[in-house]
């Protein structure tokens, strides 16, 4: 009996000793995590580039609004066309840089104005401004602006 017990201990130390596949196990669980370590690297990159991609078309689409915004504020012939209490409000699209953007001026009312001009013959007329613009992959932006224009009083006769 006794040497049925060493026999079975030294076949129990055997196999304990044997270490050989423990290596492929260890080199197998680096390669899985390795891998999983890589695609979440790659998903985080792809998905800085989505947003920069965003990012810059956003502000594609900013800038054609503010050119669109500045272009209306500037246009006197948009201001022409407004006749306050028949058209009070002038809309049309403008051509940016290849880009298409809307602009809507409305007149608002009118107040006295500043300090330096003779408040009898001269008004300010008030307006708000609004702009919208487009960019690459349907971005868009809005901008809204009021501004006075320092005209003549009209004449009474």
């Amino acid at each position: 009996m006794q040497g049925f017990h060493q026999k079975c201990l030294r076949e129990i130390e055997g196999v304990l000793d044997n270490e050989r596949g423990i290596t492929l196990v260890i080199v197998l669980l680096m390669l899985v995590i390795l891998g999983i370590l890589g695609a979440s690297l790659l998903s985080t990159t792809t998905t800085d580039v989505q947003i920069a991609g965003n990012a810059r078309n956003n502000e594609q689409a900013f800038y054609v609004t503010e050119a669109a915004l500045q272009y209306a504020e500037t246009n006197s012939d948009i201001y022409k066309a407004i006749n306050p209490g028949v058209q009070d409000t002038y809309s049309s699209s403008v051509t940016v840089n290849g880009k298409m953007a809307k602009v809507v001026v409305k007149y608002t009312g009118a107040s006295p104005p500043p300090s330096g001009y003779d408040a009898t013959e001269f008004q300010s007329n008030l307006y708000t401004i609004s702009a919208t613009g487009s960019g690459p992959n349907n971005a868009q932006a809005s901008l809204e602006s009021g501004m006075a224009r320092i005209v003549p009083k009209a004449k009474d006769y």
